[in-house]
Formats: C-alpha cells, structure tokens, sequence
C-alpha cells in the first residue's frame, strides 16, 4: 500500500511538472511567418493577420508558415475569423488552409488540389468549408462583421468545423457544424491568409487571429521514452513520429497498448514510463 501511495503521488508530481509542455497548444505568432502582400494591405502582428480593401482576385497575398514535409497528418486547429466586407461578385478570401503547396488559393488548387481550407466567397456572410481534391464543401451563412471562433478537425478521410460564437467555444455557444469529406494526405504549410490571383478585381476585408494549432512540444523525459522504444519497437516509434510528428493523445494509445500486448506491464507502469 505504501509503495502504491508513493507512486501516485510521485506519478502526480511528475505529472503537473510535465503538463505545461505536453498539454497546453499555443497562439501561433504571425511575425514568424512568412508574408506575401504585393498590394500593401495586409497588416500582420504577432497574433493577427488584418486585410484591408485587398484586392484579393488580382494581387498575389498569403501568410504561410512551413512545418516540413508530412507535418499535418489529423489535426485540430483554432482560429477566430470575421468577414467584414467585400466589392465584387467574385471576392475570395482563406483566412486558414493547410496545404502541401506554396502560394495563394489558385496556385494550391491548381497544384495538385491538396488541402483543405475556410474560404469565404462572393458574400461576406458565407464560410465555406472546402477539401481541394474532391471539391467536398459545406457552408454556413453567417452576419458580416461578427467574430466566429472555429475548430477545425480532421480524423482520416472526415473533415469538421465547427462554428461558434464565443471564445469559450462551449456546447451551447455552437452555431454550426460544417462536415465534408477530405483527403487522407499529410501537409507540410499553415496558412493565416490568402488571396485568390486570377485577374478578376475584387476586394475582401476582414481578418483572423488567435490561430492555435494545439501542439505543445513533447517533454524532455517523453523523447528519452521514444528513444528507448527505438530499441523495444522501432516500427512503433517511426509510426509515432512519422505519423504525429509529435506526441498526443494517439500516440500515447498506441504506446500504452504494446506496452500492455508486450511487456504485459501493469496501467501503472505503462503510464509511468510516459511521463518519465
């Protein structure tokens, strides 16, 4: 008995010295991405990216940020949005994209059709979301110059964004559900804004902002873990990195489960060496 108190506590200890780096995702800062604006109306701060009157059908913009190849396998992303206003029929904006290609909107769609994206079109109340391979959208309609607080999601082929309109982004604050059907491709870009170049002027207004990705960097005792998996499974530990390119919830299950079919360990063992 003792030495089961004395694991929990050491187990509880070790735990919140470790959840700030494992747990908690961060506000991406804007500044260390990189900026596209040719037409000078794009004002990007550490957690903000303000478009103002760009002539988004006819100049080259995005805010992009590359995590290397095959970083963004399932995700999900939070970001607030507002849809000021447009001129124009035709007006296309992304205020948030994954994809494995670098540019605005065009290029991605016309190299390949990889990504997913939030695109609002024609009508400043409109958020569409769209998969660029199988052109699979859905679209809420939404009041032009409201802050929406979305959660995008993608789990193997289904993509999910959900619409809400408070930051807490609680159950009763939920507006909609937007759902499609994506491509099953990792991404190695983030984008923060994009225009749509095609030679057709039109111009958008708005903006996003508070873009977390939800990951926090693995903890130091978590990559020693990994690496001695190297010597117990190295299948398994490519799988976590390959496939996560960090350590989550999925990864943790997949650890806990071979560690059970294998070792034959206890719950408590198997956790400790997560966290040690």
């Amino acid at each position: 008995m003792l030495q089961k108190i004395i694991f929990i506590t050491l187990l509880i200890s070790i735990s919140i010295w470790l959840y700030p780096n494992i747990c908690l995702g961060a506000v991406e800062d804007f500044e260390t991405y990189t900026e596209k604006d040719d037409g000078d109306d794009i004002t990007v701060t550490s957690t903000k990216v303000d478009v103002s009157g760009a002539d988004c059908r006819n100049v080259d913009y995005w805010v992009v940020k590359d995590y290397g190849v095959g970083h963004f396998g399932d995700y999900e992303h939070l970001i607030t949005i507002n849809l000021t206003s447009v001129t124009g029929s035709n007006s296309i904006w992304v205020p948030w994209s994954i994809s494995d290609s670098l540019g605005d909107f065009k290029d991605c769609l016309d190299a390949s059709n990889d990504g997913q994206c939030i695109r609002i079109y024609h009508d400043p109340n409109d958020i569409l979301f769209y998969d660029y391979a199988n052109a699979s959208t859905d679209t809420y309609s939404g009041t032009a110059g409201t802050d929406y607080f979305l959660t995008i999601a993608r789990s193997g082929t289904v993509g999910t964004c959900k619409i809400y309109s408070d930051p807490d982004r609680a159950e009763e604050h939920r507006l909609d559900t937007l759902e499609i059907t994506v491509s099953e491709t990792t991404y190695r870009f983030v984008y923060a804004g994009q225009g749509y170049n095609d030679g057709s002027p039109a111009t958008f207004t708005g903006y996003s902002e508070n873009l977390d990705l939800q990951e926090a960097p693995a903890a130091v005792g978590q990559f020693i873990m990994i690496t001695k998996m190297k010597d117990w499974n190295p299948d398994l530990a490519q799988k976590i990195l390959r496939t996560t390119g960090r350590w989550n919830i999925q990864a943790q299950t997949w650890y806990k489960n071979w560690y059970w079919d294998n070792i034959r360990g206890t719950y408590e063992e198997a956790v400790f060496n997560l966290v040690v």
